[in-house]
C-alpha cells in the first residue's frame, strides 16, 4: 500500500500485514498515519519506541531497528479467527499521541502496559501492508491448526493466556456448569504438575553429583514443617530408590540427610519456592512425606 492510501484510510484503520517470513497476513490497527515511528531492540527484553522525522519506511537487514507506522497487532492464534481478531482490535480505545515527542512516548508507554497479553505494539512498513483487513483469501495460520484443522495445544494456550478476551469469554459462557467445574479442576491439576516438575528438576540438579552405592537411582524425601501453615520443609533426605522409604521420624536411619536450605551448598531458593507453591496448591497433612524419584522425576506423597 502506498502512503496516500494509508493516510486516506486514517488512524485506527485495520490493515492486513504480510511479512515475507510469515505464511499468512495478520491484522494490525494503526495508531498514527501522520508520522512514522522508529523501533529499536536495546536489550533482550527492552524495546525503544520513538517518533521520527523520517519520511520513508525502513527495516534493518539485521533486525536491529525498523521505521514505519505504529500499530497494534494480535498473536497468531487470535489472527487465525479473522472476525475475532478484527473485533478485538476494533474494541481497543486508542490513545491520541501528542505532537511533542516526549509526551507521545510517555502516552504510548502507558498504553503499551495496558494492552491485553495477546496484543502487542509493532512498527510496520508500508510495503508489508497489503490491504484492509480481512485480506482476500485469508485463512487460518498453519501453525494454529493440526491435522484435520484441529486447534493445536500451543494455539489454544495462546488464546487462554488472556481469559478476559472476547473469544475466551464467549467460549466459557457456552460451557455447561459441569464443564466449567471440570475445567477448573484440570487447571488446578496442571498447576500441581508444573510445581511438581519444578521440584523434581531442582532435586535432580542438586543431586547430579551424588550416586548411591552401586550406581543405584536415588529418591529424595521431604517432611512437613509448620509455620503459619503446614508446608514442605526445605531439608530433604536421600535414599536408594529400590529400598523402602526411610523412617524419617528418627535420626537412626541409613539415609543420608542433606540440609538443603541452610549451610550446605545444596541450598536452593528455587526449590524452596517450588515446595511452598506445591503446598499452597494442596496443603500436606502433618507427618506426610513427599517422595521425589530422581530417575524418572515422579513426585508422590507417602505416609511418614
Amino acid at each position: 500500500m502506498n502512503r496516500k492510501t494509508i493516510t486516506a484510510a486514517g488512524r485506527g484503520a485495520v490493515h492486513a500485514y504480510q511479512h515475507p517470513r510469515s505464511a499468512v497476513p495478520v491484522p494490525v490497527r494503526l495508531l498514527e498515519v501522520g508520522r512514522l515511528w522508529r523501533h529499536e531492540r536495546l536489550l533482550h527484553d527492552v524495546d525503544d519506541w520513538m517518533p521520527t522525522g523520517d519520511s520513508r519506511c525502513e527495516e534493518d537487514p539485521d533486525q536491529r531497528f525498523s521505521v514505519g507506522y505504529l500499530a497494534v497487532t494480535v498473536g497468531s492464534a487470535s489472527a487465525a479467527v479473522p472476525e475475532r481478531a478484527t473485533a478485538d482490535l476494533a474494541a481497543l480505545d486508542l490513545p491520541t499521541l501528542p505532537a511533542d515527542e516526549s509526551q507521545a512516548m510517555s502516552t504510548l508507554a502507558h498504553f503499551d502496559r495496558a494492552l491485553p497479553p495477546h496484543m502487542a505494539l509493532k512498527v510496520v512498513t508500508s510495503r508489508h501492508l497489503t490491504a484492509q483487513w480481512p485480506a482476500p483469501g485469508t485463512e487460518p495460520a498453519p501453525q494454529s491448526a493440526g491435522q484435520g484443522g484441529q486447534l493445536t495445544a500451543q494455539a489454544l494456550a495462546d488464546l487462554l493466556a488472556d481469559p478476559t478476551s472476547p473469544i475466551v469469554t464467549e467460549a466459557l459462557r457456552l460451557l455447561s456448569v459441569t464443564a466449567r467445574q471440570t475445567l477448573t479442576q484440570a487447571s488446578q491439576a496442571a498447576d500441581r504438575q508444573v510445581c511438581e516438575g519444578r521440584v523434581a528438576r531442582r532435586v535432580r540438579a542438586l543431586l547430579a553429583s551424588r550416586t548411591a552405592p552401586g550406581g543405584r537411582v536415588l529418591c529424595a524425601y521431604f517432611t512437613t514443617v509448620i509455620d503459619d501453615r503446614v508446608t514442605w520443609g526445605p531439608d530433604f533426605t536421600v535414599a536408594p530408590a529400590d529400598e523402602d522409604p526411610p523412617d524419617l521420624r528418627y535420626p537412626q536411619t541409613t539415609a543420608t540427610p542433606i540440609p538443603a536450605g541452610h549451610t550446605e551448598p545444596e541450598g536452593d531458593l528455587a526449590l524452596v519456592e517450588a515446595l511452598n507453591e506445591l503446598a499452597a496448591i494442596e496443603e500436606p497433612a502433618e507427618g506426610e512425606v513427599l517422595r521425589v524419584h530422581v530417575g524418572n522425576g515422579t513426585v508422590t506423597r507417602v505416609t511418614g
